[in-house]
């Protein structure tokens, strides 16, 4: 980049970014050349229109380290790699920090309405704008028996499939090998069906029903299950008997606050799995978002807006969120967004002894996604402003429950969720779509932080036109998927991170929307495509290898139905698809669109189908015809794996299908 680049790159910037007064040229560093970085699996769903025409498999395959520190400025409009050479950080702690409840209160008030509801909600991609830092914590200024909690190693059966290794993941099937448990709402309110299984013996022995309230997903450590809910704002407390056909027990969490954005935590003793015993119900503002389970604590994460204008601190209630019956202090609040008005609330409590929360914290600026691993927590808030994506990064530092603030990045270009994220070598890695209106132009790119969450390296305009549609990290190695009609498959090595080599490129057909690594030196896709030309009405099944030089190979590739065409859930959500790297197996739900069906009365809607890998190949094992409405069901079919045995979990109608795996026969 010659001075004169530098010059028109610091000009446009500056367009965009009030740069503070204390910064001076002499702060300028030297500009770090592109990374590739490979992230996670799913289909992420822009607001913008996808492109028709798209359909463009990039595997970005990258090797990365530590890069010369310093943060940068991303201009994404040209096809150059561009890193202007400014620094920029918040030097006012005041800027994030209220320092009481009633500068909070002040700042609500002036909000500007239209920016923050344009903001919540919108799709994701990144280069980054600004980076804040801040080496500690800054203050914005209150005998029942537990199950132990279990980091469940057994392998006889399987478990919910995690993005980073030992951070437990919640979801709506959970099994100890010997029981399963199975959360369903689509049909006469939320409940949770409890059966005991004994190889092809399956019997269902209570349902813990629930009563106003919607349950996202559950964990079972040890004895103790623990459901996820949001509150639809019932008053009523306690246990209450039920006169409806489900056998055990209606339950409901008292209403701790006036409004019905509550997130309720249940906790339940099922060690008499016949007679589940609710322990204690603890609640948080705002809706339900996610949650993690790390070191023996359930971190739970949820949105919470404010719609009142009429605000005064002399009512709290309507505008801090709250965790238990205690206000988040202020001094555990941060400001990430100037003109917001939602809150991202996360909370820890201690499973082993859920009494009251350990911690809590609140971002006003709110989260549209989190991504942890056993350090870190990251959370993401994707908006819209000045013609193009942007996203704020927020860091947390989190040990035996308790938060610290890290900093944060505001980047141009959206992240679609968890899987876009990922921490090597104490470096935050993403990858990102950003849309610039001015230039009616999408592009996607990948970036590096390091732990001060300032820029250390990028590559970008991947892809043009295009939307990441998967991705998926190992180690230094990034995956993503673009799509357009045909699928570059590119390699790139960075371990040298100042040159990246690129070491293959493939063309391929279709795309894949969802990835998982396969074993070792593989990479399975499922995403669409057809046997026939160019067109995506087709599941496809796409299997990889990787060598010691990290050339992509695609070494198979199968079109489970060619009779007809085919969708998947694989996209919607990775747990969607069971993968048992170490039997080399792979299972998930194909579809078949009604208006493809040969006649109204054709029930045969779909099938779950598995897949073993052997020397290379996919071979079908199994394929389970299920003849019953799909539309609404099919994203929560779950498989498992319990010994020799294989189940096909149907929560929503109260059905397990048992198939024996030494012949792949129905048992049941």
């Amino acid at each position: 980049m010659n001075n004169q680049d530098i010059k028109d790159t610091i000009r446009m910037a500056a367009d965009e970014i009030p740069v503070p007064d204390s910064l001076t040229p002499g702060e300028i560093e030297k500009k770090v050349k592109d990374h590739p970085q490979k992230h996670p699996r799913i289909l992420f769903m822009n607001r913008r229109v996808l492109m028709a025409a798209a359909s463009f498999l990039l595997l970005a395959v990258v090797g990365f380290g530590v890069l010369p520190k310093m943060t940068a400025l991303f201009q994404g409009d040209s096809d150059e790699i561009v890193v202007t050479e400014e620094y920029v950080t918040e030097t006012k702690e005041s800027k994030s920090m209220p320092e009481d409840y009633e500068e909070l209160c002040k700042h609500i008030k002036n909000r500007n309405q239209s920016r923050y509801y344009e903001s919540f909600g919108s799709g994701g991609g990144a280069a980054a704008d600004v980076a804040e830092s801040s080496a500690s914590e800054n203050s914005l200024s209150d005998s029942i028996e537990y199950g132990a909690s279990s980091s469940q190693t057994d392998t006889s059966y399987s478990e919910t499939d995690l993005q980073v290794k030992g951070i437990m993941e919640a979801d709506i099937v959970k099994t100890d090998g010997s029981n399963i448990y199975a959360l369903s709402g689509m049909e006469n309110g939320f409940r949770v069906r409890i059966y005991s299984v004994n190889g092809a013996d399956v019997k269902k022995i209570s349902t813990i029903q629930l009563k106003k309230s919607s349950c996202s997903e559950m964990y079972l450590e040890g004895k103790t299950l623990i459901l996820l809910c949001t509150d639809w704002g019932s008053t009523d407390t306690g246990n209450e008997k039920q006169s409806a056909t489900e056998d055990d027990y209606v339950t409901t969490c008292s209403d701790v606050y006036p409004t019905n954005q509550t997130t309720n935590i249940r906790f339940y003793d099922v060690s008499a799995p016949k007679n589940p015993r609710e322990l204690r119900c603890m609640s948080q503002s705002g809706n339900y978002s996610t949650s993690r389970i790390s070191g023996g604590y359930l971190y739970t994460f949820s949105n919470y807006y404010i719609y009142d204008s009429d605000l005064s601190t002399k009512e709290l209630a309507k505008f801090v969120p709250r965790a238990a019956d205690s206000y988040i202090p202020a001094d555990k609040i941060r400001i990430t967004s100037k003109d917001s008005t939602g809150y991202m609330v996360m909370t820890s409590l201690n499973i082993s002894d859920p009494q009251d929360f350990t911690d809590s914290a609140a971002l006003l600026g709110g989260g549209d996604t989190q991504y942890m691993n056993s350090n870190h927590i990251y959370t993401v808030e994707n908006y819209y402003e000045k013609n193009t994506d942007k996203s704020i990064i927020t860091k947390y530092t989190y040990a035996d429950g308790h938060f610290t603030y890290n900093g944060k990045a505001k980047v141009r270009g959206s992240l679609g969720d968890s899987y876009y994220m990922h921490e090597y070598n104490n470096n935050f890695v993403f990858v990102y779509t950003n849309y610039s209106e001015k230039t009616d132009t999408t592009t996607n790119g990948l970036c590096v932080l390091n732990d001060k969450m300032e820029l250390i390296g990028q590559i970008k305009n991947l892809g043009i036109n295009e939307e990441i549609y998967a991705s998926y990290f190992i180690d230094n190695m990034a995956y993503f998927v673009t799509f357009r009609n045909t699928d570059p498959v590119f390699a790139v090595d960075v371990s040298n991170p100042k040159k990246p080599k690129l070491r293959s490129e493939l063309k391929l057909p279709g795309f894949s929307s969802y990835l998982h690594s396969f074993g070792d030196n593989m990479l399975l896709g499922i995403g669409n495509g057809s046997p026939y030309g160019n067109a995506t009405d087709y599941a496809k099944l796409s299997l990889f290898s990787i060598d010691k030089n990290n050339t992509l190979k695609e070494i198979d590739t199968v079109f489970p139905r060619r009779e007809y065409s085919t969708e998947h859930y694989a996209d919607s959500n990775h747990k969607c698809v069971f993968v048992d790297e170490e039997r080399r197996l792979v299972g998930f739900l194909l579809e078949r669109p009604y208006e493809n069906l040969p006649n109204t009365t054709d029930k045969h809607l779909g099938e779950y189908v598995v897949y073993k890998e052997k020397d290379g190949k996919l071979k079908e094992v199994l394929s389970c015809p299920l003849t019953m409405d799909l539309d609404e069901t099919g994203i929560h079919i779950r498989g498992l794996r319990i010994g020799d045995y294989f189940y096909i979990v149907l929560p929503e109608k109260g059905k397990i299908k048992v198939y024996d795996m030494n012949t792949w026969k129905k048992a049941k």
